[in-house]
């Protein structure tokens, strides 16, 4: 049997720690890539000690040098690459457009920007080599301008130039990149990847031509023989079998969806989903003029309700702004139950000041409840779309 290898960038914490984690626990080849070489080393080393096969490889994005050194380390150690995911960024600067420099942006930009071009051009050799290569882009809903002029967000994200302002132009770099490498014998299907966007995006296996018969082989590669299908409102993509697929997600949940290799995990009997979102007391006001605790509380309230009608058993988890509080929070309401999915409010995940609660909401999540789901909603009154993606009441 031969085993998928992959590498994740920014891989010591956060999302690239957790989708190392998970690849690693379906049998893959994972290089955690991480340019903090003490923690990369110490999260590589925990998860040899529990068995899996991951290797650690220094690697700074926005180091020419140090991408390249790492491309040739994977190269003298596997040999090839079949998934390289770009997953390392950082928040950049907080304040108002009109009062930002241009010398603020460059560093998210030579990380979040530039970082992944220097990667992906650096391991496309490696990902030739591959039978069934893939790259994935992790990108964010707050670098789609759709989502951000949707009147529901208004209000509620401080307007900002440096992080929405870099997960555009990822965006635009992978369907670059796309149109580029991502054919079959000459065939593209360019049209229907620069329809994609990537906050709404869903992946689902190809159902048909012996999809079911070739699932079983149960080889724990990705890609052919199944092939997938990209339906961005309610449109269908191909990607035909064998080609360069370069794809934008926006989260660890559609994430770990499209790297999943054969059965979905074993799911309990109940239905009950975790809520998880910024206690309407934590927020901070100020910041959001056209909205007030009332208001707020409300919307939750009115979405909460929605989802017990619609048949969900939910438990509701508003936790502090504070990520140690938080966690104590989280633990008491996961304690003694199991869950199919959390879905994490858009309140805990656009700010950048909560990306520390983020990050601890999404690890601790995942070691409570092993094989858990997580969706996002863009408001209280999109949760219910967000959770049937993944889970039906």
């Amino acid at each position: 049997m031969t085993t998928t290898i992959a590498l994740v960038t920014g891989a010591n914490k956060g999302l690239g720690r957790e989708t190392v984690r998970r690849l690693a626990e379906a049998g893959w080849q994972v290089f955690l890539a991480a340019r903090d070489t003490a923690r990369g080393e110490a999260a590589a080393a925990e998860f040899t000690a529990a068995g899996l096969d991951v290797r650690f490889v220094a690697l700074d994005v926005t180091s020419g040098e140090s991408v390249t050194a790492a491309a040739d380390i994977v190269k003298a150690m596997a040999g090839r690459l079949d998934v390289l995911i770009n997953s390392a960024a950082i928040g950049g600067p907080r304040t108002a457009p009109s009062d930002t420099e241009p010398d603020e942006l460059r560093e998210v930009f030579e990380t979040n920007v530039f970082g992944p071009i220097r990667v992906t051009n650096a391991f496309v050799p490696l990902l030739r080599l591959s039978d069934h290569p893939r790259i994935v882009m992790v990108s964010s809903s707050v670098g789609t301008i759709a989502m951000i002029t949707d009147p529901k967000w208004s209000g509620l994200l401080p307007p900002a130039l440096g992080y929405p302002s870099t997960k555009a132009a990822l965006n635009m770099l992978t369907v670059m990149y796309a149109s580029e490498l991502g054919e079959d014998e000459g065939q593209r299907d360019r049209s229907r990847l620069h329809r994609h966007r990537p906050q709404r995006a869903q992946w689902f296996p190809d159902r048909h031509r012996g999809h079911r018969r070739r699932r079983r082989r149960g080889d724990g590669r990705c890609g052919r023989p199944d092939r997938w299908i990209l339906r961005p409102d309610g449109r269908r993509a191909v990607v035909k079998a064998g080609a360069l697929l370069v794809v934008v997600l926006a989260g660890l949940g559609v994430t770990i969806y499209l790297m999943r290799t054969e059965s979905p995990v074993a799911q309990p009997e109940t239905s009950t989903v975790l809520s998880i979102g910024l206690h309407p007391g934590a927020v901070d006001y100020t910041r959001y003029p056209q909205l007030d605790e009332a208001t707020l509380t409300a919307r939750i309230a009115a979405g909460e309700t929605a989802l017990r009608e619609a048949g969900f058993d939910l438990v509701s988890c508003q936790v502090p702004a504070d990520p140690d509080a938080a966690e104590a929070v989280l633990r008491e309401c996961v304690a003694g139950r199991e869950f199919r999915a959390a879905m994490i409010g858009a309140g805990v995940r656009m700010a950048p000041e909560h990306t520390v609660l983020f990050e601890r909401l999404i690890n601790v999540a995942s070691d409570l409840v092993p094989g858990i789901r997580f969706c996002f909603n863009t408001s209280p009154e999109s949760t219910i779309d967000a959770l049937r993606r993944w889970v039906q009441p």
